[in-house]
C-alpha cells in the first residue's frame, strides 16, 4: 500500500450544516481546471507545459458518479512534445459500500493502460475486496476502514465542519494498481480572497 500525502482543495462544492444540525450536503457540479508550468526541476530538460482538466460529479440514482478528463502537454529543451491523456470514471454506490472504476491512460496517441474493475465493503468499517479485470484479472484485498472517494469527501467535511485540522484514511480509487493508499489530508481556513470568490460562486 502507497502512502501519500496530499493537501486537499475543494473539488466539490458542499454545503455544511453547524455542528448537530444535520449531515453534509454534496453538490453535483462540473468544472475545467487550466495547467501551465510555474517552474521544472534542474535536469528535468522540462521547458514548457499547459493543459486542462475537465472534471463531474454527478448524482445517479443509486449512487454518485465523477469523470474526469485530464489533457497535458510538455514541451522539452530540444523542442520535442509529448502529450499525455488520462480518462477515469467511477461510479459509488449511496451507502459508499460498491464501487466501480474505469481508466485509461494514452500517451502520444498511443494506449499506455486502460484499469477497469470493481471493488466492495461488506459494511462500514469492514474489510473489502477489489477485483481487477483490465489489464488482467487481479484481486486486491482492501483492508479494515477502507474507504471509496465520495465516502472519504463525506468524512472529511464531517471532520472539517466538527474544527479538525487532519484526517488520516486508507482510500481506494482504481485509478492504478498502486491501490489502496495512504491519504493524509490537512483543512485550514480560506483566504479572505478565496472565502470571498467561494461566496460569489455560490450566491
Amino acid at each position: 500500500m502507497a502512502n501519500r500525502f496530499c493537501l486537499l482543495l475543494a473539488l466539490c462544492l458542499v454545503t455544511v450544516a453547524p455542528p448537530g444540525l444535520g449531515a453534509v450536503e454534496l453538490l453535483p457540479h462540473r468544472a475545467v481546471y487550466r495547467m501551465s508550468l510555474i517552474s521544472a526541476t534542474r535536469g528535468s530538460q522540462v521547458v514548457g507545459a499547459d493543459g486542462a482538466m475537465f472534471y463531474r460529479f454527478a448524482q445517479a440514482c443509486d449512487g454518485w458518479t465523477i469523470e474526469n478528463r485530464t489533457y497535458l502537454r510538455l514541451t522539452y529543451e530540444d523542442g520535442a512534445d509529448a502529450e499525455t491523456v488520462w480518462n477515469y470514471a467511477s461510479w459509488e454506490a449511496n451507502d459508499g459500500l460498491g464501487f466501480r472504476f474505469h481508466a485509461r491512460y494514452d500517451q502520444d496517441g498511443r494506449i499506455v493502460e486502460r484499469l477497469d474493475g470493481e471493488a466492495d465493503l461488506s459494511e462500514k468499517g469492514a474489510a473489502g475486496t477489489a477485483r481487477f479485470v483490465r489489464p488482467a484479472e487481479k484481486v486486491i484485498k482492501l483492508p479494515k476502514g477502507t474507504l471509496f472517494p465520495t465516502e472519504h469527501m463525506r468524512k472529511f467535511i464531517d471532520v472539517a465542519a466538527a474544527g479538525g485540522k487532519s484526517l488520516t484514511e486508507v482510500v481506494f480509487d482504481g485509478a492504478s494498481l498502486d491501490n489502496p493508499f495512504l491519504v493524509n489530508a490537512l483543512m485550514g481556513p480560506l483566504s479572505q480572497a478565496d472565502a470571498d470568490a467561494l461566496a460569489a460562486a455560490t450566491g
